[in-house]
């Protein structure tokens, strides 16, 4: 027996998925996080969102060995082995390997910036922006170094203090060979030093 949305009109076959569909008009969330409150239309999608609090990665690569904690980010990240990038920008010729992606690229082109922070106005292209953003207004830093007492609210801040620990600098200067942590920290030696190298 077929199941006919009457908000607009898509057909199902399974009444659960029926059920399951009309949740996007109602905005009906009745599968709640019991950790951190949020709430969601589906039992998959909160039992991948538990995933965040048990840090369970289940997806894993077959080529590389990373895991994910979703399946979908496991597929997009295949692509970066096969090399395909089949979504195409029309005003300039940026390719990608994930329609999502090449979504939030024409932002660039349409100047659209639909994430706005309640707290100062800034706009942002990616809800992770805004939601990295809010933390200065929060002073949120939920990531620690598990060597030391840093604190971060990015995850690249992070991963650039660990080279402190590490010793690891994988930006090198062209000119002189001098290594550096991160990207910014080259850029200023190269002007500072090289400045006829920019």
């Amino acid at each position: 027996m077929k199941h006919q949305c009457e908000v607009c009109g898509k057909n199902f076959d399974h009444r659960g998925n029926f059920e399951q569909h009309l949740r996007i008009h109602s905005g009906s969330k009745p599968f709640t996080c019991e950790q951190c409150g949020k709430s969601f239309t589906t039992k998959s999608h909160l039992k991948s969102h538990l995933r965040i609090h048990t840090k369970e990665q289940p997806y894993k690569c077959t080529e590389c060995g990373r895991s994910f904690k979703q399946s979908s980010s496991l597929r997009r990240h295949m692509l970066t082995h096969t090399q395909e990038l089949p979504f195409i920008c029309e005003e300039c010729g940026y390719r990608c390997s994930h329609a999502q992606d090449l979504r939030v690229h024409m932002r660039v082109h349409t100047g659209e910036t639909p994430y706005k922070c309640d707290v100062c106005d800034y706009q942002f292209t990616q809800s992770a922006n805004l939601k990295v953003h809010v933390r200065i207004h929060t002073g949120e830093k939920p990531y620690k170094c598990e060597v030391c007492e840093y604190k971060c609210n990015r995850a690249h801040n992070l991963k650039v203090h660990m080279r402190t620990h590490t010793g690891e600098k994988p930006y090198l200067c062209e000119v002189c060979g001098r290594g550096f942590t991160d990207n910014r920290s080259l850029k200023k030696h190269k002007k500072n030093k090289h400045p006829s190298s920019i």
